[in-house]
């Protein structure tokens, strides 16, 4: 048996869609989270479009709640949970632009503990 070294394997799992193809978790998520960018969705809805199970899209929505890429609101006659991404603040993009941020260094960084 051939082994592979530490360096080259991947600890990242392997998810399969129905039709037999598999992905890992990074692009599975990238895939995921691109399908939010025009409107809100269930898990189920989710899980049609791209064609897996559905416990393996709750796995990945999930850890997309958990870095913060997505929020989720419950609600409506049937109780489905909505899922929809976070939106970025209007008046922080107006105040502090990117070009004007890419001119601040950070000298040092110092830190006081509350008494």
């Amino acid at each position: 048996m051939k082994y592979q070294k530490l360096k080259d394997q991947s600890n990242l799992h392997w998810y399969e869609f129905n039709d037999g193809t598999k992905v890992q978790i990074n692009k599975l998520s990238k895939m995921i989270a691109k399908l939010f960018n025009k409107e809100n969705l269930t898990i189920s809805e989710v899980a049609k479009k791209i064609n897996m199970d559905k416990e393996t899209v709750t796995h990945v929505i999930r850890k997309l709640c958990v870095k913060s890429i997505l929020n989720r609101q419950c609600g409506g006659k049937n109780k489905q949970t909505v899922y929809f991404k976070n939106k970025p603040c209007l008046l922080h993009e107006i105040y502090t632009p990117k070009s004007i941020l890419k001119n601040f260094k950070i000298l040092r960084k110092t830190v006081h503990k509350a008494d």
